[in-house]
């Protein structure tokens, strides 16, 4: 049995699986915002699902950067009570299995290049548009090299996942202070915390176009920097932000093609696999771990 979560700030979601490649039972939850109390409510939720069928792994997506070697995430802007929380050490003690950390936004990548709206393009850049905003660029074909968990190999199905922080790049200097301590943050403005504090409206309760027209500018600014850096075959969005649709993503791809100058615009798609990415780019991590037979 293998066990896939993906913590968010607002929420988490935990999927089970036999085989390691397809997910039979998912569940979600507030994410708490004290750990200990997000460790009780993962180890129930986790022991729920397995219905006393014995684990083998666990791959935890977590929002933020990760020190793998203490198995620590160092900094979340918007769960300061996990911060530099020991998460490996304490679910491996309550759970009895190895426990694999990686970033959300890079699970989530790794599903969507994988089994997702990126499937079939070499250079993917996966952005997340939620409660902040989290990014990945992920190179298919490649074997990415995760402190000796990973094995070697010729024709390995992995890609190279680039982790990165775009949510923190700094759009307006001495603006807005962001969660994460820094100002003028693309997250601090167009995420969907961001959202709500310029509009004064939930993004999932507005229908305004020119509300949305405005706020695709800003996702633009952020997407330009980061697209010029990276230069994809195609960007995916998910999170909470790209459920908006064309609200969205029709002035976002009038923006980007008018003020991306350099080189051809890339594709911009939302999420194919919704808010399962996070949890099918576990399993996809599973796939070349030392911790999957």
């Amino acid at each position: 049995m293998f066990i896939a979560i993906d913590i968010g700030g607002t929420n988490t979601r935990i999927g089970a699986s036999k085989d390691g490649r397809r997910l039979y039972a998912i569940e979600k939850f507030k994410t708490p915002k004290k750990f200990a109390d997000g460790i009780k409510a993962i180890s129930r939720t986790v022991l729920h699902a397995t219905k006393g069928q014995s684990l083998k792994s666990i791959v935890i997506a977590v929002p933020g950067p990760i020190d793998h070697p203490r198995g620590k995430v160092l900094h979340l802007p918007n769960l300061p009570g996990w911060r530099n929380k020991p998460i490996t050490k304490v679910l491996t003690r309550h759970l009895n299995c190895k426990v694999l950390l990686i970033n959300d936004a890079d699970a989530a990548g790794l599903g969507e290049a994988r089994r997702g709206a990126g499937r079939g393009y070499t250079r993917v850049a996966y952005f997340t548009i939620s409660t902040g905003i989290g990014g990945a660029l992920i190179i298919n074909d490649f074997l990415p090299l995760l402190k000796g968990e990973i094995k070697r190999g010729s024709k390995c199905p992995h890609p190279l996942t680039i982790s990165a922080e775009p949510g923190h790049q700094i759009l307006i200097p001495g603006g807005r202070r962001d969660n994460c301590g820094q100002r003028g943050c693309f997250e601090a403005y167009a995420s969907g915390t961001g959202f709500y504090k310029t509009y004064g409206v939930r993004p999932e309760n507005c229908k305004n176009k020119k509300i949305w027209a405005k706020h695709a500018q800003t996702v633009g600014w952020g997407l330009i920097n980061t697209i010029v850096h990276w230069s994809p075959d195609i960007v995916v969005i998910g999170g909470g932000l790209a459920q908006a649709g064309t609200l969205l993503f029709t002035p976002l791809r009038a923006y980007v093609r008018k003020n991306l100058k350099i080189f051809k615009p890339p594709l911009i798609v939302p999420s194919k696999l919704g808010d399962d990415a996070g949890l099918y780019g576990c399993l996809e991590l599973l796939k070349g771990s030392k911790n999957f037979s």
